[in-house]
């Protein structure tokens, strides 16, 4: 692990932003959909090139013996510091965190259930044309910490759900799977995108808070987890008879594409 020296402005000022990557067996799960992540991301924050091909043999290099777990790479606006960085790629700084994960919670293995509830924070209109993973969770996480959930959904100012605190959601309502419609506010996940790419009856809309008494089932997606189906939304308990069959299906489709 990468050891930061307080000064670092990714410490100090949460100046940066990032993508978590799923690696298993030495191979990094939509490892072309996080480069462009990271190359896009540099654009709407500074704007400024970042020189992805050498990001993408970093990668590479350091998972080549991992065998199963997340690769986070970080890129913060400053200046090279010697002792501090693994890799300094012109006026970027660079960081690569390896995190193990146990066979007993691998995606694959694990039969993982969350409780939702809304956060009382309102999101509102943001800087950036569209969301990027910045490095600033704090507000959330202490939120999300005091409460008695497992994740918090957050709206915006007219009570439109827009995605938990580190994933983005789908409900199924009225038999139909549902997601929020992409805005600034939302992160473009890629777990997300994929999968739209593998379901395109998957509807995105505006989805109402008020809607949560329609919603019959839900999950939540990320590089990490990839889907965790949510078994309460707020004191409503959910099934989850068909986001785990979802579960299956999608997993077998992301690791025929991982070892083709």
């Amino acid at each position: 692990m990468v050891m930061e020296r307080y000064d670092a402005r990714r410490f100090l000022y949460g100046d940066g932003f990032f993508t978590t990557i799923f690696v298993d067996n030495g191979k990094a799960l939509f490892l072309t959909e996080h480069l462009e992540r990271l190359e896009r991301s540099a654009q709407i924050a500074y704007p400024k090139n970042i020189q992805i091909d050498d990001i993408e043999k970093e990668i590479k290099l350091k998972i080549k013996n991992f065998s199963a777990g997340t690769l986070r790479v970080d890129v913060c606006w400053g200046q090279k510091q010697k002792d501090l960085l693994v890799n300094d790629n012109g006026d970027f700084s660079i960081f690569y965190t390896l995190s193990e994960i146990s066979k007993e919670n691998h995606p694959l293995a694990v039969d993982k259930f969350v409780k939702v509830g809304f956060s009382s924070s309102i999101l509102g209109k943001p800087f950036f044309s569209e969301k990027i993973k910045t490095v600033n969770y704090f507000e959330i996480f202490a939120e999300r910490k005091n409460s008695r959930f497992d994740d918090l959904i957050l709206t915006d100012l007219n009570g439109v759900i827009c995605e938990a605190s580190t994933s983005n959601v789908f409900f199924l309502i009225d038999d139909q799977w549902v997601t929020p419609k992409m805005n600034p506010n939302i992160l473009p996940g890629i777990t997300r995108k994929k999968i739209l790419h593998f379901y395109p009856g998957i509807i995105e809309r505006d989805i109402s808070k008020d809607e949560i008494t329609k919603i019959e089932e839900g999950f939540l997606t990320n590089s990490r987890n990839l889907i965790v189906p949510i078994s309460e939304f707020e004191n409503k308990a959910l099934t989850t008879i068909e986001v785990e069959s979802f579960k299956r299906d999608f997993l077998t489709q992301v690791y025929e594409e991982l070892n083709d």
